[in-house]
């Protein structure tokens, strides 16, 4: 089988192991993320079951872009310029990426209904600026991190790359 087939068989899976909301999806071009690309498929797993179905950006109001418009910087500083550009709220095809992900874990989370409003939540969350929650295994709420904070630490890191 191909990519596709793989979301129905891992999202039986994590159902079968007690799993009881997940989502497990195959983007255009067999990206393992939501695409703007393109028809992605999601395999959602509830406590009823496994449900599969296609979604396209279009559906949620977004443009579908070629996968070069998603490309990542060459170098360190070209890749953390562009992630400072999601973080602040600039429209363009990575903040659209970035808004459908987060979007989607939102709705396997139960936070939203759908994946519009999920979309409207992400939007909203990274457009008030506010800092970032840090989060322990549990669930919990142990402290707070700044956006620059994190830029910082994803900047090192691609330099030592």
């Amino acid at each position: 089988g191909n990519d596709l087939d793989l979301t129905e068989k891992l999202a039986g899976v994590l159902h079968k192991c007690g799993v009881r909301r997940a989502m497990d999806v195959c983007g255009a071009g067999g990206i393992d993320q939501i695409a703007t690309t393109g028809e992605t498929r999601i395999s959602e797993v509830s406590r009823n079951g496994v449900s599969t179905y296609i979604i396209t950006p279009e559906e949620v109001g977004l443009s579908r872009v070629e996968l070069a418009a998603l490309q990542g910087g060459r170098t360190a500083a070209e890749s953390a310029a562009q992630l400072r550009a999601v973080l602040r709220g600039e429209s363009g095809p990575r903040y659209d990426m970035v808004l459908l992900n987060a979007g989607a874990a939102l709705l396997a989370a139960q936070k939203v209904k759908t994946l519009t409003a999920g979309l409207a939540l992400a939007a909203e969350t990274i457009d008030a600026e506010s800092p970032f929650a840090v989060i322990d295994p549990e669930g919990r709420v142990i402290g707070q991190i700044t956006r620059e904070a994190v830029l910082s630490v994803l900047v090192a890191r691609e330099e030592r790359r």
